[in-house]
């Protein structure tokens, strides 16, 4: 069958007509699937910012607070070791960390990250220090929580600080909680954006700390 001019014209315009609905359907869906990856969250945070300080001296021995904070003190402190269990008890610190310095383990600076699990007495500090020696300096960071003992605790550690001067130092980590955007729900645990706080707080407190070292 022979086609008149008029009908092959026609053919070929009903093609382009096509093929232009074609393309705009294409460059609706590519456009859409951008605007969708565009609003669609990243996923994965970004790295917590803040100034990175020497850490080699420094270790951070506390329960699972320390260890929802680990991942962003390894970035803050260079080099830092944190020993953190969860259920770690405050009570034990002196046992723990004279078992650490007997071994010749135990680095000069010791961040204290403990009494979310519960109380002890008021002398545990003391006992620890007598255990690891004039060597060391702790920096003991007030814990923040809903927790019944929490405010003994916090009582707990500011005497001891009291009582030795030149040995220990105090982290407020309850009052700067106020700055911190999200905590896990049980509101005792830092995500990251807490755990940038948290190393914000301690850091010119260990500063501080190693200067006072003999």
């Amino acid at each position: 069958m022979k086609l008149s001019s008029s009908s092959v014209l026609a053919v070929v315009a009903a093609v382009l007509v096509g093929a232009t609905a074609v393309t705009a359907l294409v460059v609706s869906a590519r456009g859409a699937d951008r605007q969708e990856a565009s609003a669609a969250p990243a996923g994965r945070a970004a790295p917590v910012t803040g100034t990175t300080v020497d850490g080699s001296d420094v270790l951070v021995f506390g329960d699972s607070v320390a260890r929802a904070a680990k991942p962003v003190l390894q970035q803050r402190f260079r080099d830092v070791e944190v020993d953190a269990d969860v259920g770690r008890q405050l009570r034990d610190l002196d046992a723990e960390l004279g078992a650490r310095a007997a071994a010749g383990n135990l680095r000069p600076v010791v961040v204290v990250v403990l009494g979310t699990n519960g109380t002890t007495d008021g002398s545990v500090v003391d006992r620890a220090l007598d255990a690891v020696g004039n060597g060391h300096r702790l920096v003991l960071v007030l814990p923040h929580g809903d927790r019944d003992w929490t405010p003994d605790v916090q009582e707990q550690l500011r005497a001891a600080a009291a009582r030795n001067p030149d040995a220990v130092r105090l982290a407020d980590w309850d009052a700067a909680a106020g700055r911190v955007t999200g905590f896990a729900p049980d509101g005792v645990h830092p995500g990251e954006q807490g755990s940038g706080v948290l190393a914000d707080v301690l850091a010119p407190v260990v500063a501080e700390a190693r200067t006072s070292l003999p």
